[in-house]
């Protein structure tokens, strides 16, 4: 196995379903990988398992210290689970991992304020600049890896913060790092601002989520023929 796929057992793999990428990512987990292959259980999505024969060619992404890499295999056999040929050479892609829609949900975020050098524990104005930050914003776009919203105020890059927002089950609460942001000018001459943000330490289940929500979204919106 190339030396650059560093996969390993419980690493979570997405293949792109036979209808494109945008009709969802099946997703598996590594369970063994040895001199007889790599063996992972039958991808699924939305409690669907992924019909697979010996002999098909699959194509998965794996993120991996942050990077998404795309690499490709054979199928030796599937039953209970899936055992692949060696993956071969892996490369490292823009890819996004999960299917970003673009949409309009209102969300809340919260960023601590940190606390300033030399000030006097007894100073209560002091106390009143370490209280969170807590503003409403616009989400625009929503994939499981992140989100791009509208603020009113600038965000610097690796701003840490919580995002709070409701899907259509239930209202998440994630933490996210700013990893980029853009100003435009708005024809009343003010300035919009947007922060593209990446999820960090997101559970399965979240992400999971808003996987589904997105989907949904974008069946929904297909069906109207808005996208």
């Amino acid at each position: 196995m190339a030396d650059f796929v560093e996969l390993q057992p419980g690493m979570r793999v997405m293949v792109p379903s036979p209808e494109g990428a945008i009709a969802g990512y099946f997703s598996s987990t590594v369970r063994r990988i040895d001199r007889r292959g790599l063996l992972i259980d039958i991808p699924r999505l939305d409690g669907e398992d992924l019909f697979l024969k010996p002999g098909q060619q699959l194509k998965m992404f794996v993120q991996i210290h942050g990077r998404l890499y795309e690499f490709e295999s054979r199928v030796r056999s599937a039953d209970l689970q899936v055992l692949l040929e060696e993956p071969g050479a892996a490369k490292k892609t823009e890819r996004r991992s999960f299917y970003r829609l673009m949409l309009s949900i209102p969300a809340v975020i919260t960023i601590e304020q940190p606390h300033r050098e030399g000030a006097d524990e007894g100073d209560e104005g002091d106390e009143e600049d370490e209280e969170p930050l807590t503003e409403e914003v616009t989400i625009l776009d929503l994939s499981g890896g992140g989100a791009r919203m509208r603020t009113d105020t600038e965000l610097a890059v690796g701003t840490q913060l919580e995002l709070k927002f409701p899907t259509d089950r239930r209202s998440l609460r994630l933490t996210a790092e700013v990893v980029r942001v853009t100003a435009t000018e708005t024809a009343r001459g003010g300035t919009r601002h947007e922060a593209h943000c990446m999820f960090t330490d997101i559970v399965r289940g979240d992400q999971d989520e808003i996987v589904r929500f997105v989907f949904q979204k974008q069946r929904e919106f297909s069906q109207r023929g808005v996208a």
